[in-house]
């Protein structure tokens, strides 16, 4: 909140332009009247803001939409947001793989982009396809220089300058002022933020957490982390490294004399036993887990089609190789879920392709242990595939635009 005598007028201008913003994004077009009713600013106010933003070429008149004259005397003004007055652009820099988005100021998505990279690329040649991504994606969607853009990296970024402070997915990653380097590249302001955290802002914008103020989303894949959302609001920590799973290493070896660490056995069995009841072992989603989750559970299966055979035909090693990967997984899920206690517990990464296993097997660990008075998060999958990331970096994009729009107002 301002506190009376502490806004200057550059800053109450730019307050009073974002909300007359959010009422147009809010609707098609919206008249005058309609307009000071929505943002309470008195009409001299409203003129003034108006004008402003009409010079910077967010707004322009819209049409009636009934094409009906009202009447005698001037027909009231309409106005639009004009989201095709500018992109943005969101990229996705992983180890294995890299997607550009751009959309308009309106967030609607007009191209994307991928390309398939590996962790021993240089970090010459990362920006050289990441450059040459953006141009492809960017050129498809009729535009040349971005408003702003946005960067998901993994690792811990400083959010402050937009380096990459560590990072041990990528060669020569560490110590990276990956913002200041694209935002060079590119012509436009870059702002660059953790991929899991990323995941989150975009499932928040566009996925199953719209609805949600308290979320967790759990990544795990080929990257392993988090991203946390409270009051929603993203939750970054002193040095941008809130959500990293560097405990992974102790979860992986339970005391089987703990009373948890049996319920979650005993819950873990029993969804291994209704999987080969239903003959329901050689699916997708166990592939998932035990090829793609490996980086998480720390189990390793060479001949996977042999396993999951023998896991269908009960033997013991194969089982037993199947529940401490999803007693692992399961440990991770109720270690993020007792601490954060969020509303909404969002699978994603490749493990959003396991849903189906670890989903059920992960809520019902949850509802039965999550403690006295603590309601169990509801535990979900996300719906974005790998173009979670991505798309939060177009959310986070639009804000760094919107700002530097608004600042050109001064």
């Amino acid at each position: 909140m301002i506190e009376n005598g502490s806004a200057t007028p550059a800053l109450l201008r730019r307050l009073n332009a974002a909300r007359v913003l959010d009422a147009l994004r809010s609707e098609s077009a919206l008249t005058v009247v309609e307009l000071l009713q929505r943002s309470g600013l008195s009409r001299a106010t409203l003129d003034a803001v108006l004008d402003d933003l009409s010079r910077v070429g967010l707004i322009g008149p819209a049409q009636d939409p009934t094409g009906v004259a009202r009447g005698r005397g001037r027909p009231q003004r309409r106005l639009r947001f004009r989201g095709e007055s500018g992109h943005v652009l969101g990229i996705d820099i992983g180890a294995h793989r890299l997607e550009a988005v751009v959309a308009d100021l309106a967030g609607t998505v007009v191209a994307q982009r991928t390309a398939s990279l590996t962790p021993e690329l240089s970090r010459a040649r990362r920006i050289r396809t990441a450059r040459k991504l953006a141009a492809d994606a960017l050129g498809e969607a009729g535009a040349t220089v971005p408003r702003a853009v946005g960067i998901g990296s993994p690792g811990i970024v400083d959010p402050a300058t937009g380096t990459v402070r560590y990072c041990n997915a990528m060669t020569q990653w560490s110590k990276f002022a990956l913002a200041d380097t694209l935002a060079n590249a590119l012509g436009a302001p870059a702002v660059v933020e953790n991929d899991a955290n990323l995941a989150a802002i975009g499932e928040h914008w566009h996925g199953v957490a719209q609805d949600h103020a308290d979320v967790v989303y759990l990544m795990a894949g080929d990257r392993v982390g988090s991203g946390i959302l409270i009051g929603g609001e993203l939750v970054r920590g002193t040095s941008g490294g809130t959500g990293e799973m560097a405990f992974l290493g102790l979860l992986r070896h339970g005391d089987p004399d703990e009373p948890l660490e049996q319920l979650v056995t005993e819950i873990v069995d029993a969804a291994i036993d209704e999987l080969i009841a239903q003959k329901a072992v050689r699916t997708d989603a166990v592939r998932v887990l035990m090829r793609d989750l490996e980086p998480l559970h720390g189990v390793q299966v060479p001949d996977l089609e042999r396993w999951l055979g023998a896991v269908q035909a009960g033997r013991s090693g194969a089982r037993r190789e199947f529940r401490t990967a999803l007693v692992r997984y399961c440990r991770v899920g109720l270690v993020v879920a007792t601490l954060i206690s969020p509303e909404l517990l969002v699978i994603g990464g490749r493990a959003a392709e396991a849903a189906d296993v670890v989903v059920p097997t992960l809520r019902t660990v949850l509802d039965r242990l999550v403690g006295p008075g603590v309601r169990p998060p509801r535990v979900v999958a996300s719906e974005l595939g790998s173009w979670g990331v991505a798309l939060g970096a177009v959310r986070i994009a639009l804000d760094r635009a919107e700002r530097t729009l608004l600042d050109a107002l001064d």
